[in-house]
């Protein structure tokens, strides 16, 4: 590959987590990124000024241009608007590929309904592109490879991060606590509420992690994975944040007012968007704590089963911020997709060919440190005295550190 021109829409945390890699990764790239912040792009710029190229945007909605751009990486949320972002429309417009990391199932659903126009003009499209989904579709795609007499796929993830971030990652934890969560169950969409304790249940991930409680959350893998594989009667996404308590929090308050986008409450005149309070009280709170050793974590567990009987389990941890896991995955999905021909249309990672993606995500680990003990993959015991928790050693060599 040799003096491709790549698009980046989003400079924040993320992506220029995974403008980063790509620039070590492959130095004849050359990047185009998109940004309404002038100090994200003078940051983008700083990471290579020779083959980085940076544009300011003013107006969210209106067309980029990704002339001369292969593929576009859309890191701008919120995907929840359920409306085809301007990046994915600005990629049919100038025929080039595309791929968001969008955790929505909203967002998702709106990409989807552009899939004959981008079959159409012969494109392909690939949506949810981080850890989950992204990493957790093409883990999906290698348990049912392994274990093909599986018709039910668990999702679950978990992240715990030393500081609150930024307003958009609290935003997207607000909406999934208010907004039903897609779940595939007997061959048809159920939604349920998000991180409520009537939905969860317990995984056991690899240390540093543990035996954690995920709940249903508005993740978009049932909407995906049931989409592509036909033989799926079950498809589920649960996760959790870290430590314990802060899902019940992120749950309460949500349902309080603070979910709500379009709430505002007016005080002695001024208008205070409730999320922004929040996104500041969680500062606040952060910049008094006595100092603390928090390990940043981002991990991923997809559970393959036959019916009601769990089959194989595979995990992931990455002992980082989000923004590494999610920048890694990222990569992971577009550079398979300049390597692989994929078929024209809307898809999720799981189309993708899982092998060759893997190849690349080794890669990458390699370079970034990221999930550093790779992929831990277990053959569970039938039956199970726990579903959720016991396990069994399959033999050696299956697919990546099994064990």
């Amino acid at each position: 590959m040799s003096d491709r021109l790549l698009a980046i829409v989003g400079a924040g945390e993320m992506g220029r987590s995974a403008l980063a890699i790509l620039l070590e990764d492959d130095p004849t790239l050359r990047l185009r990124v998109f940004d309404r912040s002038p100090q994200a792009l003078r940051e983008a710029a700083d990471a290579d000024p020779a083959r980085v190229e940076c544009r300011a945007v003013e107006d969210a909605d209106a067309l980029l241009d990704l002339a001369g751009c292969e593929l576009v990486l859309n890191f701008a949320g919120p995907f929840y608007a359920g409306e085809a972002p301007a990046a994915a429309r600005s990629a049919l417009e100038h025929g080039c590929g595309y791929v968001d990391i969008c955790d929505d199932a909203e967002g998702t659903q709106a990409l989807l309904d552009l899939d004959p126009a981008v079959r159409d003009a012969g494109l392909s499209f690939v949506s949810g592109a981080g850890l989950s989904p992204g990493l957790t579709n093409l883990m999906a795609k290698r348990v049912l490879q392994e274990a093909p007499e599986c018709d039910g796929i668990r999702v679950a993830w978990a992240t715990r991060e030393r500081d609150p971030g930024g307003l958009a990652p609290l935003r997207h934890m607000l909406h999934m606590a208010v907004s039903p969560s897609p779940q595939w169950r007997d061959g048809r969409m159920a939604f349920t509420p998000g991180f409520v304790p009537e939905t969860a249940q317990r995984y056991r991930f690899p240390e540093p992690v543990g035996e954690i409680e995920c709940y249903d959350t508005a993740h978009p893998e049932p909407l995906l994975l049931s989409r592509s594989f036909g033989q799926l009667r079950n498809v589920s996404c649960q996760g959790a944040t870290l430590p314990h308590w802060a899902n019940a929090a992120f749950s309460a308050v949500a349902r309080l007012g603070f979910g709500d986008p379009t709430l505002t409450v007016a005080i002695d005149g001024a208008e205070l968007d409730p999320q922004d309070f929040l996104w500041r009280l969680l500062w606040a709170r952060h910049d008094r704590r006595p100092g603390r050793d928090v390990v940043d974590l981002g991990a991923i567990q997809v559970i393959g089963c036959a019916g009601d009987r769990p089959v194989v389990r595979m995990s992931l941890v990455d002992r980082a911020s989000m923004s590494r896991s999610t920048g890694v995955g990222a990569v992971t999905v577009a550079r398979s997709m300049l390597e692989q021909d994929l078929a024209p249309g809307v898809h999720g990672p799981e189309a993708l060919e899982a092998e060759r993606a893997f190849a690349v995500l080794d890669r990458l680990r390699a370079a970034t440190g990221a999930f550093a003990e790779g992929a831990v993959v277990e053959r569970l015991p039938d039956p199970p005295v726990d579903p959720a928790l016991d396990s069994a050693s399959i033999p050696p060599g299956s697919f990546m550190n099994a064990r």
